[in-house]
């Protein structure tokens, strides 16, 4: 094998598979986490004020999720774009930082004049 080849292989194997539009199957496991809390909500107290069936509500929030899931995936990635892998982790990580829900391990540079330490 050429040394290019070798590059390759091993670069691709750092990196996570790409399952669905681009999203490896964590970024699509938390999408659709975070898709199927406020649809199953939604569809649970609508099937429970219409029809007094909490069941029914659940069934089809799973089928309902399935279709928002895979367009936020889509509008994910195409965010996400050419950008660098990890970019937009980084860019979560520091924005919720500086809101202050989350301690991120990175270093958040705030001014010209910044000490490099966390």
């Amino acid at each position: 094998m050429s040394d290019s080849v070798k590059d390759v292989l091993g670069h691709r194997l750092d990196e996570g598979i790409a399952v669905f539009a681009g999203c490896t199957f964590g970024e699509l496991t938390v999408l659709a986490v975070l898709c199927f809390l406020p649809v199953a909500l939604l569809c649970t107290v609508l099937s429970l004020l219409t029809v007094h069936m909490l069941t029914a509500g659940l069934g089809v929030a799973v089928i309902i999720t399935f279709w928002v899931t895979k367009s936020v995936a889509r509008r994910y990635e195409r965010f996400k774009g050419d950008k660098p892998r990890g970019y937009v982790k980084q860019r979560v990580a520091l924005g919720l930082q500086s809101k202050g829900l989350y301690q991120s391990p990175l270093i958040h540079k705030s001014s010209a004049w910044e000490v490099g330490h966390p």
